[in-house]
């Protein structure tokens, strides 16, 4: 029940009855008409000498000490509560990043700054706007950066001069904390919610808390927040190279495809040229235009470069930075190569003097890079005499092959070979790591070799779907490459992607291959353009598998030799070159290596694509297909991460992680029987350091902020309609004070007692019981 109210211009204190009685209303009137009733009931017939008068004052006294005594029992609070006009903060942010220019169509113009123009809506005509906020709120400024700080002042024009101090410059201005700007002043003092928060910002947060969590913490207090906001809406321009996938080891000589991701944000239209340089001589090895169309913009590039000494090659690739770039950190990535001159050694078997065996055979002799053992089994009695790289009979010792890197295997006839050879090939890729090459022929391969175990497990093609016997005549026909081709290194005939695929499309053709079924761990690196295998699919003609330590290629066709038509063997020079180094890698450059997991990065900035990668290096782990990892980082939820081969390199496996919370990560293998596989990795996930990173207004981030708390979301042009959207200032109650406790004071007690003794005394003067 209220009491009184004491008014003033924008506070009044107004008082209050309080009770905690515990009685229904009807019952305590009932109790009180019985109890006066009773005791007026009592005294009217109390036989005594005393006059009517006198018993009258008696039962006053009664009814007294009963009113007193319920008094206590009501517990009766006499409370004050201090109303007044509502609180309204408006929140300045003055981190670097205000100090921009706002966007010459903004409504401000071009030349202000947005710190400039969000303080000329505050103070511009004789600070119109604080007056009429202060007309009806009790206003509270603040300016917020890497802390919040407010502005001292009561009156408009004290507020309006206190803005035109603040300034982008300093230590306090290097972060945003926008969203703990937000929840400290919804967190007001006295526990009073101010009415609404105003926030004239560009809504970049670089430290703290997000704007999502001040969203949150704003609506579950009730708050409604109201943001202005300033800076251009359009993604500043930006390229960005990452996502570099490349072999660690070459030989001299080789074409190794450097592949990497190009990313275009705020362009529409233009061209970028990208280039790859030796950092060790400034020489650029390859280079590729992109014309980018359009903005999000990302296409796979892949540049060939050709290591010409031994030792440690380092290649930067490089972007060109366009006009009005700001950032160009991002334009560059490294690449080292671990170069050998090592020679690498083939044994080269066929059944019989075919055209490809010959042509192979004399071109391996000619290339120092290559150390060539070759065996004939259709061959003339002194053909070991009069050819210097023959041997008579294949080695079938266990270790007879331990001093071979790659076996390359022309239409043998197995029933010639006893059990224990196979063997040793098996051994040889499995075991050792050395690579396989399987040439199918018209007599033997694959249709002899139902009863040879080891092929059938090497090969990457089904041998019992290979179809007729003899294989297939075709009038013409050229290799279809499909997409894991273009990743691959030994299939690189050219020194850019588009030209090494012009030179397929140009080879000339071939006319005879088998039609067999590719195993589902092999990859198809080359097709028929039309024949379709018994499982629809069209005919692998060149295939690879991991098997073990090493790895396989398979050759439905054996006329590579017709390549070297009009040219001379440049290109069948190259891609056998190629292939065989290729194979000898993981015997030869990776022997011993256990697989290793990479990322490209130790730190990565908040909301950047984090990438995993797995270099298997032709181990049976890339054979698997794919390898789940544990992702780990403290205070956070353990995640399971799946990597999955990569269409760039077949022996890599990767994974892109998106939306990482800021932490420092671990990631290391999910299967305890691969634990020691190879070694974790870490890295780091921090905000964004730089205040200036991102120079976009984050436009979706204050919409969300105003709409998730019942606000509304300005812009620059429409920021003056903010007074009208307001809710009505009533006056609101600001402070409760400490309550009087009427039932526990003193003199009660005191009443009490005295109407108690003072109703015996007189009773006793008139010898009343």
């Amino acid at each position: 029940m209220t009491l009184l109210a004491q008014a003033s211009d924008d506070q009044n204190l107004v008082w209050q009855l309080q009770s905690q009685w515990p009685w229904s209303p009807w019952f305590t009137v009932v109790f009180v008409v019985v109890v006066v009733m009773g005791v007026a009931y009592l005294y009217a017939r109390e036989s005594s000498p005393a006059g009517p008068a006198y018993r009258a004052l008696l039962a006053v006294l009664r009814l007294t000490t009963f009113a007193l005594v319920l008094l206590m029992l009501s517990e009766l609070l006499l409370a004050a509560t201090r109303n007044g006009l509502p609180r309204l903060i408006v929140l300045v942010d003055h981190s670097a990043s205000m100090g921009l220019e706002q966007p010459a169509d903004s409504a401000d113009g071009s030349g202000r700054s947005r710190l400039e123009a969000a303080r000329d809506l505050l103070v511009n005509n004789d600070a119109e706007l604080l007056r009429k906020l202060q007309d009806q709120y009790h206003l509270e400024v603040v300016a917020v950066a890497d802390g919040s700080m407010q502005l001292d002042g009561d009156s408009p024009e004290q507020l309006a001069e206190q803005l035109l101090d603040l300034n982008t410059e300093g230590p306090t201005a290097a972060y945003s904390r926008l969203g703990d700007g937000v929840m400290s002043v919804v967190d007001s003092p006295g526990g009073v919610p101010p009415a609404g928060v105003i926030l004239a910002t560009d809504g970049r947060t670089t430290a703290g808390r997000s704007l999502d969590e001040a969203a949150a913490h704003a609506r579950q207090r009730g708050v409604p927040v109201y943001t202005i906001g300033y800076g251009t809406k359009s993604t500043p321009p930006n390229l960005q190279i990452g996502n570099l996938l490349a072999d660690r080891k070459a030989f001299v000589g080789d074409l190794v495809a450097i592949n990497v991701r190009l990313e275009a944000r705020g362009i529409d239209e233009e061209s970028a040229m990208v280039r790859v340089r030796d950092t060790a001589t400034g020489e650029v090895t390859a280079e590729q235009m992109v014309d980018i169309a359009g903005s999000p913009f990302t296409k796979r590039l892949q540049l060939i470069v050709q290591p010409k000494r031994k030792g440690q090659a380092t290649y930067e690739v490089n972007v060109e930075a366009i006009a009005d770039e700001r950032d160009t950190t991002d334009n560059t990535l490294q690449h080292t190569i671990e170069v050998t001159d090592d020679q690498v050694r083939v044994l080269l078997a066929a059944g019989y003097p075919s055209y490809e065996f010959r042509y192979l055979k004399n071109l391996l002799e000619r290339d120092s890079s290559f150390v060539l053992h070759s065996y004939l089994q259709e061959a003339d009695v002194d053909y070991v005499q009069q050819d210097a790289t023959a041997i008579a009979q294949l080695p079938m010792e266990v270790d007879g092959l331990d001093d071979t890197d790659v076996v390359v295997l022309m239409d043998l006839n197995p029933r010639l070979l006893p059990p224990r050879w196979w063997q040793n090939v098996e051994r040889h890729v499995v075991d050792q790591g050395g690579g396989l090459v399987l040439v199918a022929g018209p007599r033997y391969f694959p249709w002899q070799y139902a009863s040879t175990p080891a092929i059938g497990t090497l090969s990457p093609v089904e041998g019992q779907s290979a179809g007729r016997v003899g294989g297939v005549y075709d009038p013409g026909f050229r290799l279809v490459l499909t997409p894991l081709a273009s990743g691959n290194a030994a299939m690189q005939l050219g020194q850019t992607a588009q030209e090494s695929l012009s030179i397929w499309q140009g080879l000339p053709p071939f006319y005879w291959y088998v039609a067999g079924e590719v195993k589902p761990a092999a990859r198809v690196l080359a097709t028929h353009p039309s024949a379709r295998a018994t499982d629809g699919n069209l005919v692998p003609l060149v295939a690879s598998q991991f098997v073990g330590s090493g790895r396989v290629v398979y050759h439905g066709v054996d006329s590579t030799w017709r390549w070297r038509y009009r040219v001379g063997e440049v290109f069948f020079a190259r891609y056998w070159g190629q292939m065989l180094r290729r194979l000898a890698r993981s015997k030869l450059l990776d022997e011993g290596e256990q697989a290793e997991l990479l990322v490209e990065r130790d730190q990565y900035d908040l909301g950047q694509p984090v990438r995993l990668l797995l270099r298997a290096n032709g181990k049976t782990i890339a054979e698997q297909g794919e390898l789940e990892l544990l992702l780990s980082a403290p205070g956070q939820a353990s995640r399971r991460v799946t990597l999955r081969p990569s269409r760039a390199s077949p022996d890599l496996l990767q994974a892109t992680l998106t939306n990482l919370a800021p932490g420092k990560y671990r990631a290391t293998v999910a299967s305890s029987e691969q634990a020691g596989v190879f070694d974790p990795v870490e890295f780091s996930v921090v905000a964004p350091p730089d205040e200036l990173a991102d120079i976009t207004m984050n436009q979706s981030g204050l919409e969300n902020l105003s709409s998730s708390t019942y606000g509304k979301f300005y812009t620059a042009q429409n920021a003056q309609a903010i007074v009208d959207d307001l809710p009505k200032g009533q006056k609101v109650p600001l402070e409760v004070l400490p309550p009087l406790e009427i039932w526990n004071q003193w003199w009660i007690l005191a009443a009490i007692t005295a109407c108690l003794t003072t109703e015996w005394i007189l009773r006793k003067r008139q010898a009343m019981l």
